[in-house]
């Protein structure tokens, strides 16, 4: 049996460089290792100056995940609004 993980997933929000609070972010999650998306549009927790979690739970340790964050419309530039990132322990699917 494959041993199950937890991953917290941190963004860093701000709007023309300074760290941005009381925004509603929302997080998409993709197993890359399977190719289905495990999270689609849930909202991310506000830790604080501009911190903003969101912990995917029980995932395999040997997948790889890809995430994608839209810090909402209080962000005025693209660079700002989206973010991205990856976890990876694992060959990704296709690759």
């Amino acid at each position: 049996m494959r041993a199950m993980i937890n991953i917290s997933i941190s963004v860093f929000l701000v709007n023309a460089g300074a760290p941005v609070t009381a925004l509603t972010p929302t997080i998409w999650v993709y197993d890359l290792t399977t190719g289905v998306a495990v999270v689609n549009g849930l909202a991310m927790t506000e830790l604080g100056h501009g911190l903003y979690v969101y912990r995917l739970q029980a995932t395999d340790q040997l997948h790889a995940y890809k995430w994608a964050i839209d810090g909402g419309t209080g962000l005025t530039a693209a660079t700002d609004r989206y973010k991205d990132g990856i976890w990876q322990n694992a060959p990704v699917k296709g690759y």
